[in-house]
């Protein structure tokens, strides 16, 4: 049986453990050839879809630039620090709400005008979920991204760059991640979840795009032997969506199931639950041949962030119900 979802464990306010970085391993040697070539730009959008370890990515990256045997070790004190959250060379900024909205500038601005200390190779400050500050937080950054101090770098990273500001993308070097190969995907989440057989894991990375991180939060939330059919019950409405508006059938009817289905589940796992279906949808319409305008997928998925993020923002009450007549008529 299917357990009911539970929230993650994981604190967001703590940059992610660098030793478990699998995969992007040609990445982090450009990275680490510019950092000893002294050509690192010192302000670095880190891009990519949600799941594929950007966070974990740069968490290596920063634990590499100040790390005492400059190899990222994860041992020595500053590695030690780093994960704790306590290292005074490195920020580590997390999407908190209205909080990470209103303190995220101030406090970046106040951690690189301190001097580094001795030994230390370079300040460095991260914004993970960059996208989620709003137009009044990013536009007091920018001063600061245009004329960081000396000896200083600051990391970005984004789900969805295209809800930046082009203010504040414009100035940043954008350095997209792509995700790790579905071999060492699978290698992953075999060690994470020994019970998952190796058929199931190969289903979910196929419908989240191989992003392991995103399967690693559904199978923790929802069990080992949960499916995709079984914690997913939009598939069908998302197939709907994606069809011409004169071609859905029973819309209204499916609305309500989908609303009644995801009564009681946390806001993020109703948006993972739309986003599997839209995948899911999309797959089994196109091996059917059924024809799919691809811009009809694109403001679907588009208008999915949106809602998403103005919910993370906490500017909305998540309305399901609204939104997804939204998503209908889009």
């Amino acid at each position: 049986m299917v357990k009911a979802p539970q929230q993650s464990q994981q604190n967001p306010s703590l940059p992610p453990d660098p030793r478990g970085l699998f995969g992007h391993q040609q990445d982090l040697k450009v990275a680490q050839n510019l950092k000893q070539m002294g050509r690192l730009p010192p302000v670095i959008l880190f891009s990519g879809r949600r799941g594929i370890g950007k966070k974990t990515f740069v968490s290596r990256l920063v634990s590499l630039l100040n790390c005492d045997q400059r190899t990222g070790c994860g041992e020595c004190p500053p590695c030690q620090e780093w994960r704790a959250g306590v290292f005074s060379e490195s920020l580590w900024l997390a999407p908190d709400g209205d909080k990470h909205v209103k303190e995220t500038a101030d406090r970046l601005s106040e951690h690189l005008a301190v001097q580094r200390g001795v030994g230390a190779s370079v300040r460095v400050a991260v914004v993970a979920g960059a996208e989620l500050m709003n137009t009044a937080c990013a536009n007091s950054l920018l001063k600061i991204l245009e004329e960081p101090p000396e000896a200083s770098a600051i990391f970005l990273t984004s789900d969805s760059p295209q809800l930046l500001l082009p203010t504040i993308r414009s100035r940043t070097v954008p350095w997209p991640l792509r995700p790790p190969s579905l071999e060492q995907s699978l290698e992953f989440l075999q060690g994470q979840f020994p019970a998952a057989g190796i058929a199931s894991l190969r289903q979910w990375l196929c419908h989240f795009g191989n992003s392991p991180g995103l399967v690693r939060e559904a199978i923790a939330a929802y069990g080992e032997d949960a499916t995709l059919e079984q914690v997913t019950p939009g598939t069908s409405f998302m197939t709907s969506v994606l069809q011409e508006p004169e071609e859905r059938q029973g819309f209204t009817q499916m609305v309500e199931e989908l609303t009644q289905a995801s009564q009681g589940q946390p806001q993020a796992h109703v948006w993972a639950n739309l986003e599997i279906a839209l995948n899911v949808s999309y797959r089994s319409a196109h091996k059917s041949g059924k024809q799919i305008k691809y811009s009809r997928l694109h403001v679907v998925r588009e208008r999915l962030r949106r809602m998403k993020q103005l919910s993370s923002r906490g500017k909305i009450t998540l309305n399901l119900r609204l939104g997804l007549e939204a998503l209908g008529e889009s």
